[in-house]
């Protein structure tokens, strides 16, 4: 007796085949080295705010402070985009694929709102003062946990951390550290060990 699938049928076998393939090339594009050169650049990053541009609070430095974290923000993205193009290429899967460009759409709204706030901080820094630090990482921890959605479950995770991270900075108690460092243990911290653990579990 031959077996006929329905249309319903075939289509829904074609989508389990289309996230089959999507998961593949979802774990073997993400690449640990991009999280360890996230948090590397971060941190010295961290190290120049102390040494140069000294505490953003004060009167005339919040231009610098912003111009540094979002020239921060850059090289990451440049150095994330190097790496996974590598990792890409040496699986054998391309990029900017349809995958790619959801990653990008994924991205957008929380990196917007960084943006806007960054711009409203040198605008008007006594409202904002130290909220600042909490504020990128819950719009870092958005495209962070928009991109899990996409990827795998590590990436998830991550993204929670920085949630939880900025809500402890945030409304978390005054004065067991400062958010810079807070700031630079997120940053920096969580996307070193982060990278690590993937590059060993998934390669490098």
């Amino acid at each position: 007796m031959e077996f006929k699938s329905t249309p319903e049928e075939a289509a829904e076998h074609l989508l389990l085949i289309r996230q089959t393939i999507e998961r593949s090339q979802r774990h073997s594009t993400l690449s640990g080295l991009s999280g360890i050169a996230a948090g590397t650049i971060v941190i010295a990053s961290s190290v120049l705010t102390e040494t140069y541009v000294g505490n953003p609070s004060l009167p005339g430095h919040q231009t610098a402070f912003v111009i540094l974290w979002l020239t921060t923000l850059i090289l990451v993205a440049v150095s994330d985009f190097v790496i996974t193009k590598l990792r890409a290429n040496k699986v054998g899967k391309t990029l900017m694929s349809g995958i790619g460009y959801s990653w990008l759409r994924a991205v957008t709204p929380g990196l917007t709102m960084g943006l806007i706030v960054s711009i409203l901080y040198i605008q008007d820094p006594e409202t904002y003062g130290g909220n600042i630090y909490g504020l990128w990482m819950l719009s870092y921890a958005m495209s962070v946990l928009a991109i899990g959605q996409l990827s795998a479950h590590s990436v998830s995770v991550l993204g929670w951390c920085f949630l939880a991270m900025s809500a402890f900075t945030l409304i978390g108690p005054v004065g067991w550290l400062e958010p810079r460092g807070l700031l630079a243990i997120s940053f920096g911290g969580f996307h070193i060990v982060y990278g690590l653990i993937r590059g060993l579990r998934d390669g490098w």
